[in-house]
Parts: structure tokens; C-alpha cells; sequence
């Protein structure tokens, strides 16, 4: 054996001196069967790796003495990342740095364990292979976890020249007869993912002493677990994000199912006298929570059919498909972040759940059946774990099409220069209405580095269009466009960012992505206020709240008039709403422009789709929810109802447009809010809110800081009232500093109505 294992190190080396995989990241496990509910040893690995090398099947391999099964990256057929062979020997690793050297000569990680699994028929046998590959010595910095048939299981920390072996059949080093690592060795002094290594810990001890470790419980619960770093799992969905700019979202660096998580594995080993052909090797090709689990048997002489292909595993793309609808990434300080959205979460895992449950009970009945006959059939072993296998695909394709409705609608609201901070603000409010929306703000230099890929729609809000356009340059105005038209994304533009999505000739910095020139471009600074508007039978069709109405108002401020353009290929715009007040306050603009003028329209661009508002929705009471309806209609999403509480369409009744008088007025009222006298104060708010001042509600914020616990009563009575949920963490501030019990409830019940409409 010694010759065979100098011949096929020397040819590793030759074919494989200097290739290393990075990020490799896992964490693994290990029980003897005394631990586990059925007495069989299980051996356990979630893969992490770099999105390089995420495309992993599996792979039937014909080894140098035995053949076997192996988890492989598909183009590495030299390198395998866990597997079983024909004795019942299974090899997992775990990377650890702190077990690095210096040889640059010798198998690596993935080159050693394929020599095993070729070359090992049990423990003893890979305890030897290290010892005869000890000198010259390797490129191995792992941690390496086996089973075999024999009851044989231990983890060995293997470094270039040497390795310690920690037997879980032995109490001293293993009292519960289990072993877990993560990316650090305990013979040295690392702390790679430390975190996961204390969860799963937690998690395989307390499994030992309910006696309920198993390969259901490690695959169904262990591979998939979400725990913050204090391992305290998380509460699906969550509602309370360590990240407010994340709602919903979670990052799953720390946890045990991650972000890089590749694939996971599970080897059911076999009692003593049992055929070592029945070693179960479970596969969750994939991130775990979106992949169902399918058994494979060297003895079938073949992979699973859809664990398999030229090109990868077809479980595995179908897997992937899940994840994008629950996944996005932000840049953050230059840095790529990914986070895992929660919202329909707990669903997908119940479905996944339910069809995983129906392939452990038919394997479960099947294995019964073969053990009790005692003849273990290659053909039937092939049948079987292929019907499997297309079952698991199959489902999971049925599971991905359930999802799309629920899947969350990934929203990113611009907010490079010319993006007003207010409207970026009120934007991501009034987006938080609907549950089934994560909103997040995007700059220019994340459109640039990909952030697009990650969007279902990107928002452009109120500010200044060509300032906007300036920010995103040609290169980003280019990304954002054929987002649009080529990959199917939605687009919204409010006020400035109608005049950066219009097709208008004179500004050629425009996206064209509306069939729609601005009108009367010279006189766009006409004034604002809240104006009057009427919807048409169309734009009734996707707001049917004003069904039975013949108008409605919306806050106005210097936004397009719009009209039909010829200058571009995309179909006629639907008109949804049009102007019925006639706005020419400001910048010489003469009366009769804006009536019957286009407030409100849509059209399909490309593969995409694109909505424009004048005017300004997510700053007015009671219309704010028409924002996450314009989302989920570019989105291509199913409409859906939002709470009476903000849903409030007769909530004014009459346009209010701010003359001169009426600016006047506003900023005399302005000053009174920074007197000294509470009763003014008081007043003075009042009158702005009645005046539909659409600053005034900024103002009120600052009044929850008032000395006079009267006018802070006034100012979140109003900023309630308003459905004003920007003001939240202030209101949060003001109840936590109130000293007097009534006047701390009375805060608190208006913090709770605020609350309500975002949770």
C-alpha cells in the first residue's frame, strides 16, 4: 500500500502543486453510534465557500482500491470536499487557518481527502495515510472528521508534517461521543468562526441528552440553524433587524447557515454487522434553507440523477433560483455586505420541511425493507435514489413557484447627490407600510458595482433630475437603463425623478425610460402645495380605493407636467390621474398648463416597467401606501390591501396652494414655533397642519423635546395623525425621558399608532 500511496501523492502534486481554494469556511461534526436515536455514527459538513466555487454536485468516482461518492465543485475533478466509499469510510474537513505551514509541496485539503476515500477502508487505515504522508509532508491545514463500518469516528487536526487525532470513541475527549470544529484547531490558539462552533456545540449537546441526534435532526435543524452570536436563534421573520436600513434582513456571516454556505452533508454510518453498501450519504445541494436533502449509496454505482450533470446539479441551480428571491447585497463603506430577507421565510421552511419529511419516511421504509432482506441491490439502490432525487426537484420547483408572491420586493431608493434627504427619507417611510417590501437606500457607486443585480426596483425620488442624472453619470444611467429594459427591473420615479426617467429632447441626460416629454419646461419651478387631481378608469384599475371618487389630493412641488412623446420606441404611456388644479404660482408660469396634464402614468419598458408621479404621495397623509403600490405594480406583484390607518383618500378635501400670502403666513407661523409661549406654540402647529404645510411636520419632531409637556403632547398628536413614521425614534426618545407616568402613556399611545403601520 505504501508504494500505491507514494505513486498517487506524486501525481496529486504534479497535477496540483499550487492550487488552493479560498474562503474555504465549514463546520463540521462527528457522533459515535452510542450518541445517536438509532445507534449509527453520523459525520456532518456545511460546506462555505467563495461564490466561485459555489457550483458543487455529486460525483461517482472509481478510486485507485475502492470506488466512491464525493461532493465535488464541478471543474475539480481532482478535489473532493466530502464523500463515502464502498467500506463505509466518510471524510469531511473543515479548514483551519491556525493549522497553517510552510509546505507549498503535497496534496491540499480536497486532494488529500479524494486520496482517502480512493485508498482508506477505515480509520486506522486514513491514521496510517497520514503517518506515511507525514514526510515529505503536505499542504493540509484542516481539520478532517470519519466514520467508518467499524464504529470508528474521530476528527484529526492535520497540519503539514504532523496531526493530532481526537478519538470520539474515547469519554476523556469526547464524553458525550461527539465532536464538532469550525475553522480553528484545539491544539492551537485560532478562533475561526468561533461563533458557529459554540452554537453548534449547544445545538449537538442538547440533541444527546433529549436522545434525539440523528441524521434528521443534524440536516433539518443543525445544517439550517440562523443564531445571533450569542446562539440565541433568531425569531422568523424577524421584525426587529440589528440594521434599521434592513428591515427584516439578517447578515449570516456568524450563523451556521450562511450566505457562502455551498452545500451541506450527512453521512448515516451503519451499526456493526450491518452492509457497509448502506452508509447514507445525505446531500442539501445549495444553501440549506432553500435545497431539500436526497440519500445516495455507493453501492447504486452512480449519483442521483439530479445531483449530477456535465455542467452541475439541476436540484442545485433549481436551489439557487429560491435564494435570489430572498438575498440581496449592499455596498457599505466599500464593502459588498449580503443580507438574507426573513419576510415569507418561515413559510418557504415549512414547505421545505414537509417534502424533505416525505423523502426521510419513504428512505427510512425502503432501508428497513433492504436490511431486513439482507441483499443490498445495485439497481434497486439506483431506482431509488434517482426517484428521490426527481422528487426533491421536483418539489422544490413547485415550492419556487408558490414563492414568487411571497418572496419580499428587494427596493432600492436612490440617494446620491440630487436626491433630496427628505424625500429620500419619506420614501423608505411610506415603503415600510407594506411587509412584503425591503427597502434600502442605493448610491450612485452601488448602482456602479452591481448593486442593480440585486434590485426588483429602484426608486428615484424628489430633488433634482439632472442633479440625479449628473450623480449617476453616463456609465450608472447605462446600468439603470438596460436593468429596465433588458433584465425586467421596475422603476418609479416621484417629482425630479419623472424628469429623470421622461424621454423630454432637451435633456439629454435623461434616462428614457417613459413615453413622456416634460411640457412647459421653462416655467417647472410653478409652485407647491397640495393639489387636486382626478384618476382616470385605468389608474382606478390599480388604486380602487378611489372608486366612487371623483378627486383626490397629493402634495406638489415643482414636478413634471407631462404629455405623449414621439421620441423614442417605447409603447404609448397609460394615463392614471391628471391634473385638475391649476398650479402657475412661481417662475412666471401662465394659468391653463396643467389641467388635464398627465399627474400619474405607466408603461411597460423593455422587459420592465416604469411609473412616474408629479407629484408627491409619500409626503401626504393618508396617500402615502400609493408608494408601495406603484412598487409592487412595476414589480409585477399581485396588489394587495393596506390598513385603514393609512389607507385615507377623503382625508382632504380641498386644494390648498401656497400664494405668496400663504408663504408668508407659513414662515410667521414658523417663528412661532421657536417662541416662548406653549399655548403659540401650540396654535402655531395647528394652523400649519391645517394649512397642509408639508415642513411642518418636521418642525413637530422637534417639539417632542419641548420643556411644556402640553406642546409635546400637541406635536405627537400631530405627527400620529399624520402617519408621520420618520418621527419614531424621536417619539421612542421623548417617552423614554418623560418623568410623569400620564403624560408618558399618553406619548406612548401615540408611539404604538406609529409603530403599528411599520411592524
Amino acid at each position: 500500500m505504501k508504494r500505491l500511496i507514494i505513486a498517487v501523492f506524486l501525481l496529486l502534486f504534479l497535477v496540483n502543486s499550487f492550487l488552493v481554494f479560498a474562503g474555504e469556511e465549514c463546520t463540521i461534526g462527528v457522533a459515535v453510534g452510542k450518541a445517536t436515536s438509532d445507534g449509527r455514527p453520523i459525520l456532518w459538513k456545511n460546506r462555505d465557500i467563495s461564490p466561485k466555487y459555489f457550483n458543487n454536485d455529486i460525483r461517482y468516482v472509481k478510486g485507485e482500491k475502492y470506488h466512491f461518492l464525493a461532493l465535488m465543485t464541478v471543474g475539480y475533478s481532482n478535489l473532493a470536499w466530502a464523500g463515502t466509499n464502498e467500506k463505509g469510510f466518510c471524510i469531511i474537513n473543515s479548514a483551519s487557518r491556525d493549522l497553517s505551514g510552510t509546505r507549498k509541496k503535497g496534496p491540499g485539503n480536497g486532494e488529500f481527502m479524494k486520496m482517502a476515500l480512493g485508498l482508506c477502508a477505515n480509520v486506522d487505515d486514513f491514521e496510517k495515510l497520514l503517518q506515511e504522508t507525514n514526510l515529505p509532508g503536505r499542504r493540509t491545514n484542516c481539520n478532517y472528521g470519519v466514520i467508518d463500518a467499524n464504529g470508528g469516528a474521530a476528527i484529526f487536526e492535520t497540519r503539514n508534517y504532523s496531526y493530532t487525532k481526537f478519538d470520539a470513541n474515547n469519554p476523556k475527549i469526547a464524553s458525550q461521543g461527539f465532536l464538532v470544529r469550525a475553522n480553528f484547531a484545539h491544539t492551537s490558539n485560532g478562533n475561526g468562526g468561533i461563533y458557529r462552533y459554540r452554537r453548534a456545540k449547544i445545538l449537538w449537546e442538547d440533541a444527546v441528552e433529549n436522545n434525539s441526534l440523528n441524521y434528521r435532526a443534524v440536516i433539518s435543524q443543525f445544517a439550517r440553524d440562523l443564531a445571533d452570536t450569542n446562539g440565541v436563534p433568531f425569531t422568523l421573520p424577524v421584525k426587529n433587524a440589528t440594521d434599521p436600513r434592513h428591515p427584516y434582513a439578517i447578515e449570516t456571516y456568524n450563523t451556521i447557515n450562511r450566505s457562502s454556505t455551498a452545500a451541506a452533508v450527512v453521512f448515516c454510518g451503519v451499526k456493526k454487522g450491518e452492509d457497509p453498501g448502506l452508509t447514507t450519504m445525505w446531500s442539501t445541494l445549495g444553501e440549506p434553507i432553500f435545497s431539500i436533502a436526497v440519500p445516495a449509496w455507493v453501492s447504486a454505482e452512480a449519483a442521483p440523477i439530479t445531483l449530477t450533470g456535465e455542467k452541475g446539479s439541476p436540484l442545485r441551480e433549481q436551489a439557487m433560483k429560491l435564494l435570489k428571491g430572498f438575498y440581496y447585497s449592499s455596498y457599505e463603506n466599500g464593502k459588498e455586505r449580503y443580507y438574507l430577507t426573513t419576510f415569507g421565510l418561515p413559510n418557504l421552511l415549512t414547505q421545505i420541511h414537509k417534502a424533505e419529511d416525505d423523502i426521510f419516511q419513504k428512505t427510512e421504509k425502503f432501508l428497513a425493507e433492504v436490511r431486513k432482506s439482507r441483499a443490498v441491490d445495485r439497481n434497486q439502490l439506483k431506482k431509488f435514489q434517482d426517484r428521490m432525487s426527481q422528487q426533491a426537484f421536483s418539489e422544490l420547483k413547485k415550492i419556487a413557484s408558490r414563492n414568487v408572491e411571497e418572496r419580499t420586493i428587494k427596493v432600492g431608493v436612490f440617494c446620491g447627490e440630487g436626491a433630496s434627504p427628505v424625500c429620500v427619507k419619506e420614501t423608505m417611510e411610506a415603503l415600510k407600510i407594506d411587509r412584503g417590501i425591503v427597502p434600502f437606500t442605493v448610491s450612485a457607486k452601488d448602482i456602479v458595482l452591481g448593486a442593480m443585480d440585486n434590485l426588483d426596483v429602484i426608486v428615484f425620488p424628489g430633488g433634482s433630475g439632472s442633479k440625479q442624472a449628473c450623480n449617476l453619470g453616463a456609465r450608472g444611467r447605462e446600468i439603470v437603463r438596460n436593468a429596465v429594459l433588458q433584465q425586467g427591473k421596475g422603476c418609479v420615479g416621484i417629482c425630479a425623478g419623472g424628469y429623470l426617467l421622461s424621454s423630454t429632447p432637451i435633456y439629454p441626460w435623461s434616462l428614457k425610460l417613459i413615453s413622456a416629454n416634460v411640457f412647459d419646461r421653462e416655467h417647472y419651478n410653478r409652485g407647491r402645495g397640495l393639489m387636486e387631481i382626478s384618476f382616470t378608469d385605468l389608474g382606478k384599475t390599480i388604486f380602487p380605493e378611489f372608486n366612487g371618487q371623483s378627486s383626490a389630493f397629493l402634495q406638489y412641488y415643482d414636478g413634471p407636467v407631462l404629455v405623449p412623446s414621439q421620441e423614442n420606441d417605447l409603447p404609448a404611456y397609460s394615463e392614471l390621474a391628471i391634473f385638475v388644479s391649476d398650479i402657475h404660482l412661481n417662475g412666471g408660469s401662465s394659468s391653463g398648463v396643467t389641467p388635464g396634464k398627465t399627474v400619474l402614468l405607466a408603461n411597460e419598458a423593455g422587459k420592465g416597467r416604469v411609473f412616474v408621479s408629479a407629484g408627491h404621495p409619500e409626503a401626504t397623509p393618508g396617500m402615502r401606501w400609493m408608494v408601495p403600490r406603484m412598487v409592487r405594480w412595476v414589480a409585477g406583484r399581485k396588489i394587495i390591501p393596506y390598513p385603514e390607518q393609512v389607507v385615507r383618500t377623503k382625508r382632504d378635501t380641498t386644494e390648498i396652494l401656497f400664494t405668496a400670502e400663504r408663504v408668508k403666513l407659513e414662515k410667521q407661523l414658523f417663528w412661532k414655533l421657536v417662541d416662548n409661549d406653549p399655548a403659540g406654540k401650540i396654535a402655531a402647529l395647528k394652523k400649519l397642519i391645517a394649512l397642509r404645510s408639508r415642513p411642518a411636520l418636521r418642525w413637530a419632531i422637534g417639539l417632542l423635546r419641548d420643556t411644556d409637556k402640553n406642546v409635546r403632547f400637541a406635536a405627537a398628536k400631530v405627527l400620529a395623525g399624520s402617519e408621520y413614521t420618520p418621527a419614531i425614534d424621536d417619539l421612542k426618545v421623548a417617552v423614554q425621558l418623560e418623568k410623569d407616568k400620564e403624560a408618558r402613556n399618553r406619548l406612548t399611545e401615540y408611539l404604538k399608532k406609529l409603530e403599528k403601520i411599520v411592524q
